[in-house]
């Protein structure tokens, strides 16, 4: 199992995926939102006996102040809504909020619930709102 952390206003962002195939393609994803790009980094173990080179275990996401909150969280569950296999991201922002996405059940949501989502999402990384504008209906 791999993860995938940024740290935001005290957030960790932990996605979790069978490959760091899926943690390429996030990075990739997030590396090519206008608002990310050169904020996300790619964290590496050492190779194991059995590896060619090194090993992908984590994105880091660096979000400074200009609050790029909601362009984050909408990659993240723009990028899970397009996983075919099975992915879980848990967000964990300040005053333990936690919120696990799920790639089966954010694709079979309507835009209605999108939209919740991504308030949802929004409130867990960001609960005081001071880095966001309100999403426009």
């Amino acid at each position: 199992m791999y993860s995938a952390i940024a740290q935001c206003l005290g957030v960790e962002l932990i996605i979790t995926a069978d490959s760091s195939e899926e943690l390429r393609d996030l990075g990739d994803y997030l590396g090519d939102t206008d608002e990310l790009r050169g904020c996300v980094r790619q964290r590496s173990s050492p190779p194991g006996p059995e590896e060619m080179g090194p090993v992908l275990e984590a994105l880091e996401i660096v979000i400074g102040p200009g609050g790029v909150t909601a362009a984050t969280a909408t990659a993240v569950i723009a990028w899970v809504r397009s996983r075919r296999a099975r992915v879980r991201v848990t967000v964990q922002g300040s005053g333990n909020r936690s919120l696990e996405l799920d790639a089966r059940g954010v694709s079979a949501l309507d835009a209605e619930g999108l939209q919740q989502l991504t308030e949802t999402l929004l409130h867990t990384i960001d609960p005081d709102g001071r880095e966001r504008p309100p999403l426009s209906e």
